[in-house]
């Protein structure tokens, strides 16, 4: 006949069964942190910058944007109320672009500045507040010229995006993926713009 467990012995038995079962916990929760946390860190925006919305507001309600289009030989403004993409920065900044690609629709004074065929191939955000635009080359070889224009149409892409989102302080413009010295041959990019408040039809 087996002997009884004296109770010092059944204490330390308890207390053994309860070690592997709290290891085999922390084991399961790092399998599970591994697996499900890990994939949805990667795939989140680079920087969270903050906008002019508010936060919680559910997916389907609209945000009012401000584009900025031609008026002659400055920058002038046309409001737009495009999807709110709530917590998908990247999304918000490709769905401006796009407007802005389309023109104005509302103030038929107002020029477009960038060509109709123009796509947008990716966005990146950088922890400096830098935004990368890789747009398709139609962006270059349907441009339609003029060094004013040029210059127009670049600050139209900054003044856009740092209106509208804050946090973006400059914006880098690439071509399939890379760097180009200038969009239509007079002005440099190869560096970061910045926004210019002074192009603005006051």
């Amino acid at each position: 006949m087996m002997a009884p467990i004296k109770g010092s012995d059944k204490k330390k038995h308890i207390t053994k069964f309860q070690i592997i079962l709290i290891f085999f916990l922390i084991v399961i929760g790092v399998i599970g942190v591994f697996y499900f946390f890990i994939p949805w860190l990667s795939s989140q925006p680079v920087r969270l910058i903050e906008t002019k919305t508010k936060v919680g507001i559910s997916e389907g309600n609209k945000i009012k944007m401000t584009l900025f289009f031609s008026l002659e030989d400055r920058l002038a403004t046309e409001e737009r109320e495009v999807p709110l993409r709530s917590g998908d920065l990247r999304a918000q900044v490709g769905d401006i672009l796009k407007e802005l690609v389309k023109g104005p629709v509302k103030n038929l004074k107002l020029t477009p500045l960038l060509p109709e065929e123009t796509k947008i191939k990716g966005i990146f955000i950088d922890s400096n507040g830098i935004c990368y635009l890789d747009f398709s080359r139609d962006i270059q070889e349907k441009f339609p010229g003029g060094v004013w224009t040029e210059f127009l149409s670049l600050y139209s892409i900054v003044n856009t995006l740092a209106t509208n989102f804050p946090g973006i302080k400059g914006v880098q413009i690439l071509v399939e993926g890379y760097g180009v010295e200038t969009l239509a041959g007079h002005i440099d990019i190869r560096y970061p713009l910045h926004p210019r408040e002074d192009l603005i039809v006051k």
